[in-house]
């Protein structure tokens, strides 16, 4: 769909400025405008967006001279008594180019609509925590539009529960690629690195989730969590005791400040936290610390105190 609306404008662009006869100095001048305005993108770090106004300016550049040359044609038709037949080509490219250009409209929305259907269908796998059928079908609508955001977060999110973070990681960053202040991706992103042990980054994703949403449990959970898993027991009992001001009933929330409590030889406050979540059921796949149920800490902890 990108070649064929590059095509189209190319098409279009020589055929109005035959027309209008554009100065090429007005595209130059243009270009040397665009190179300032992208200066200060290269100075304050943010290359990626500077790198793209380069490419504008290649661009138009290489617009320009391939105008300049259109424009000798052109002039050599008319003077050797071609201008009818020209006016004739241009009018019937042009004639061609809006037929095309509707029939691509037509069929990018039947596309996008078939995007939509099959990302639809991939949600309800996804709720009925069929990981494989969501995957399938989230392939589908992604294939019919390579700019749906939420298919390729929802892809990344299935890969996450199937522990395949390298394929994870490739559908987030496509997801965060095309929709960079988009939540849910950065999130999920941070935990596939956390679970892929990736920590520095996992913590560099999870900082900026909490800067984007300061109240929101899972990025003060997750940056909490890896700090945990490196040892930086202060810095993880800071943020994991923010985490459970938003939700306290979190199994390995609870389980985590235990441990913490438990390492700092806070005995009572870690007797507190494995008391809270003792008669509660595992959830499925959480690993213990050590292999250590809480029926073995409370056991252990509440010897210590009696002594």
């Amino acid at each position: 769909m990108k070649k064929f609306l590059g095509i189209v404008f190319l098409a279009l662009f020589l055929i109005l400025t035959a027309y209008i006869k554009i100065e090429t100095i007005y595209l130059y001048t243009t270009s040397v405008f665009i190179l300032i305005c992208s200066l200060p993108f290269f100075v304050s770090g943010s290359k990626s967006i500077g790198i793209r106004f380069l490419y504008l300016i290649i661009l138009i550049s290489i617009f320009s001279f391939f105008i300049k040359y259109f424009y000798k044609f052109y002039e050599h038709m008319k003077k050797s008594g071609g201008k009818t037949l020209i006016n004739l080509s241009f009018l019937g490219l042009s004639i061609i180019i809006i037929f095309l250009s509707i029939s691509g409209f037509i069929n990018y929305r039947n596309y996008i609509n078939l995007s939509e259907k099959y990302y639809r269908e991939a949600v309800n796998f996804y709720r009925d925590k069929d990981y494989m059928n969501a995957i399938n079908f989230l392939k589908k609508s992604t294939a019919f539009n390579r700019l749906n955001y939420e298919a390729y977060n929802l892809l990344g999110r299935s890969y996450l529960k199937i522990e395949s973070y390298q394929e994870s990681e490739k559908y987030l960053l496509r997801a965060i690629k095309l929709k960079s202040d988009y939540f849910d991706p950065i999130i999920a992103l941070g935990t596939s690195y956390e679970k892929g042990n990736k920590y520095k980054k996992a913590i560099g994703l999870y900082k900026k989730a909490k800067n984007m949403k300061p109240g929101d449990f899972g990025a003060h959970f997750g940056l909490g969590r890896v700090y945990y898993k490196i040892n930086e027991l202060n810095k993880s009992l800071e943020e994991l005791l923010k985490a459970e001001k938003i939700q306290s009933n979190n199994y390995e929330l609870q389980y985590i400040l235990g441990n913490i409590y438990y390492k700092k030889n806070l005995l009572k406050e870690a007797l507190e936290h494995f008391n809270f979540i003792r008669d509660v059921k595992v959830p499925k796949g959480f690993k213990k610390e050590d292999e250590k149920g809480v029926e073995d800490f409370i056991e252990e902890i509440t010897k210590k105190l009696e002594i």
